[in-house]
């Protein structure tokens, strides 16, 4: 069952082009969180561990505030 989102931040599909640019992707799922400069901050590989995510991006936005 599909649940809705409200997601208030961009999300991209991608195809095996940018997985090369994104150092190859093996397998999925897979979630990388990218900084406002398009630097890849961190990698999640496998199910979605939203505590870890979580605590990665409030990190990421603590220290990139404009």
């Amino acid at each position: 069952m599909m649940h809705a989102q409200r997601i208030d931040y961009p999300v991209a599909m991608g195809d095996a082009a940018l997985g090369q640019r994104y150092g190859g992707v093996l397998g999925l799922p897979l979630t990388f969180l990218i900084d406002r400069n398009g630097i890849v901050y961190a990698k999640f590989q496998g199910e979605t561990n939203l505590g870890k995510i979580g605590a990665s991006l409030r990190s990421l936005l603590a220290t990139h505030r404009p």
